[in-house]
């Protein structure tokens, strides 16, 4: 009988086993770098302008500038009006660590309430917005105090806050370094650099800045360290005004104490050139300093020189004269007869307590004859003396370069009653503005030539080069 004899089982050499798993992890390491390699080459030759792009939009942002105001001069190149750099502080609430103590600090250096500035910065944060103003066109005083509070030493040359969230923006702020001197000609522009009144105003898009777009670069920490403009935009505007400073000076001067002495509220005054259109002057009491804009009051702003209507009274009888000698309706060396010393229409007695004999037309308007200047009203008739009105310009604006200039008053015929005439040859039942009295007292004083006033010279690029440069509309 045989006997069956179990093989021993051959034994397994550990060596060789662990050389074995070794290669296999090798072998896995390298189809794994191999597949990220293979990744990398694709996204290099394939997709690296959009990787380049997203890395970059990651650590930039875009920002948008205005480019400094254009300046105002008058007629002797004086600076009324021009454009500074200055720096705004701004928070991105998000990366601000302790609003409670950055509050506290920048309202410390600002002098103003805490609770303000923290009201701002976590309305912002429940908002989710990543921008807040927290003081505006700071002064460089002021400037220095927030950058030694909130730099540090090694930040200060780079100009970066050391309050995280915290960053400064370059603004520009209007100056008027002649303070009040023809302000309402001039006006002011508000905090975000629009034009609320005059100059400022009317001209907002020659003297506007071009927006401009650049890159705003940022470090992990989230602070600029580079900016770099995307493209470049023409320069505004520069202009320059008919006004004098000198006379301009000499003219408030006078116009104040003036109104002073009668103890009235207010008062304008005007200084035109027959031959040219041009102003010379034009001033307004009470005035205003645009450097101040938000103390500005809507009276001091108020360009009463064309804005405010009156009745003229005695100064109208001159256009009523005027207009009768060009219709010959009166011989302007005969006489008038005034011994009545009053005079009677449709039931309306006028009372003349200045003259009452016969006189010359001269003697006349020099005494400020009221029978004389109805006599001379009546008899150039409704129709003439309404025609000459409209060519003298009342009841029509004058056009002149400024903003929210009054019609004034002046009714067409068909719509007066019958002591109308006689009223209005002695400037009652009108309603004119100082600057449309000026322009027809200028259009007598150039024999009858009226010249349409106006407040710009000229306007200029940039450079000094002219762009526009008025010139006088003559109307016969």
């Amino acid at each position: 009988m045989m006997k069956r004899t179990k093989k021993a089982a051959k034994k397994k050499n550990p060596l060789q086993t662990t050389f074995t798993r070794f290669m296999l992890i090798v072998a896995f390491f390298i189809l794994w770098i191999g597949a990220i390699g293979v990744r990398l080459v694709h996204l290099q030759v394939n997709q690296s302008e959009w990787l380049r792009e997203r890395a970059q939009n990651q650590r930039r942002d875009q920002l948008k500038s205005r480019m400094l105001r254009g300046t105002i001069f008058d007629r002797t190149e004086r600076t009324l009006a021009m454009s500074v750099k200055v720096k705004s502080l701004y928070a991105d609430p998000r990366e601000i660590e302790d609003v409670e103590l950055t509050a506290q600090k920048v309202a410390d250096v600002l002098k103003i309430k805490p609770d303000g500035v923290l009201k701002d910065l976590r309305e912002a944060l429940d908002g989710g917005k990543r921008f807040v103003w927290l003081a505006r066109k700071v002064d460089e005083e002021t400037v220095i105090k927030l950058n030694l509070l909130l730099e540090t030493p090694e930040l200060k040359k780079f100009d970066l806050p050391k309050f995280k969230g915290l960053y400064w923006r370059e603004e520009q702020k209007r100056s008027y370094p002649y303070k009040s001197l023809a302000a309402q000609v001039v006006g002011f522009s508000n905090a975000d650099d629009i034009g609320q009144a005059g100059i400022e105003q009317s001209q907002e898009e020659i003297l506007r800045g071009a927006t401009v777009k650049r890159w705003q670069d940022r470090d992990r920490l989230g602070r600029v360290y580079d900016e770099e403009e995307i493209e470049n935009r023409e320069p505004p505007k520069d202009i320059v005004l008919t006004i004098n400073n000198s006379i301009q000076y000499k003219v408030e001067q006078a116009l104040e104490k003036g109104v002073k002495a009668s103890n009235s509220k207010s008062g304008m005054a005007i200084v035109l050139d027959p031959k040219t259109g041009e102003i010379l002057a034009m001033a307004n009491y009470p005035t205003f300093d645009p450097n101040k804009f938000n103390e500005v009051t809507p009276e001091a702003v108020n360009n009463r020189a064309i804005q405010s209507i009156y009745s003229p009274g005695s100064i109208f009888k001159l256009v009523t004269y005027s207009s009768a000698i060009d219709s010959n309706s009166i011989n302007p060396n005969g006489k008038v007869d005034c011994r009545n010393g009053f005079i009677e229409v449709a039931g309306h007695r006028f009372n003349d307590p200045h003259a009452t004999k016969v006189m010359s037309y001269g003697e006349a308007l020099a005494v400020s004859s009221n029978v004389a200047a109805i006599k001379t009203g009546l008899g150039l008739g409704k129709e003439k003396f309404y025609g000459y009105a409209q060519k003298f310009g009342f009841g029509q604006p004058t056009g002149i370069e400024l903003p929210a200039e009054a019609r004034g008053q002046f009714r067409s015929p068909e719509t007066w009653n019958g002591d109308s005439l006689a009223s209005m040859s002695i400037g009652y039942e009108v309603g004119v503005t100082a600057l449309q009295m000026a322009s027809a007292y200028s259009a007598i004083a150039n024999d009858g030539v009226k010249v349409k006033p106006h407040v710009i010279k000229e306007i200029r690029h940039s450079g000094g080069n002219p762009f526009f440069v008025t010139e006088a509309e003559k109307t016969p």
